[in-house]
């Protein structure tokens, strides 16, 4: 996984490339996907997001990072771990970690 955005967005661009009509990004973002399967567990994802941050910690010093995720399962019930390894990293960097909950039925 390289450290090249998956996608951007500028301060003023709409928020959704498919809306232009859409609300503006009140900031610009730097948006990285993770190069991992979708079968892989979330932590993995994590843990490969994170590699980069830390890699490019001097540079990202003064910068708001979040890593988002979004989680589902075909019976609607599940859940996932995140170990206390990538918890700690996630903590040293000042990473959030925000995940959102999609129930059976709904897309990703």
């Amino acid at each position: 996984m390289g450290s090249n955005p998956s996608r951007s967005i500028d301060k003023g661009q709409p928020v959704s490339g498919r809306n232009p009509q859409s609300r503006k990004s009140e900031e610009s973002r730097w948006i990285l996907d993770s190069a991992l399967p979708d079968t892989t567990p979330l932590d993995e994802h994590v843990a490969a997001l994170l590699a980069i941050v830390e890699k490019k910690a001097p540079v990202l010093a003064k910068t708001d990072i979040e890593i988002r995720c979004a989680f589902s399962s075909e019976n609607g019930q599940g859940g996932f771990v995140l170990r206390a390894d990538v918890s700690k990293r996630l903590a040293e960097q000042r990473v959030d970690l925000i995940v959102s909950l999609y129930p059976l039925g709904d897309s990703v």
